[in-house]
């Protein structure tokens, strides 16, 4: 296997996004790596008067974030990571999480799973999906807990 030197940790603060942080933070104590939570405050859509769209971030949606990222820091410190660093990137999701791919190089990506329906995958697309046909590194998709249902009943 590998030598994991960094793992990087995609959160939105979903049940998800929760699950693949710990993983990421077991991860990163288990090999000593460092952690980079990563957190894409997604943009609204501006028009200006002439019709162009500019993409701009809500003030709201910037302090959770920043909020998200404080908490997800000191909880990756107490669960014993060596190295924590945040980073807020403004933009579209997965342009935003594959820039950072691109210039960060971590070794590992860890991102949660939605679990989509096909169509709305269809419709809105998937990030994780996006993140493992495009990032220039290992992605781990997590997924929660199966819903409850007649598959998991077994």
């Amino acid at each position: 296997m590998p030598e994991i030197h960094e793992v990087a940790v995609a959160t939105d603060g979903s049940g998800p996004a929760a699950a693949a942080f710990q993983t990421a933070c077991d991860l990163a104590t288990l090999a000593g790596a460092r952690l980079t939570i990563v957190a894409v405050v997604p943009p609204e859509h501006v028009f200006t008067p002439e019709g162009r769209v500019l993409w701009q971030s809500a003030e709201g949606d910037r302090r959770f974030f920043q909020e998200l990222l404080a908490r997800s820091r000191e909880a990756a410190e107490r669960s014993g990571v060596r190295a924590v660093a945040a980073v807020m990137p403004e933009g579209p999701v997965v342009e935003q999480l594959l820039n950072f791919v691109d210039e960060h190089r971590p070794d590992l990506l860890v991102v949660g799973a939605r679990g989509l329906s096909p169509t709305r995958r269809i419709l809105v697309g998937s990030v994780s999906d996006a993140l493992v046909h495009h990032a220039r590194c290992s992605v781990l998709v997590v997924r929660g807990a199966a819903p409850p249902g007649p598959a998991s009943t077994a």
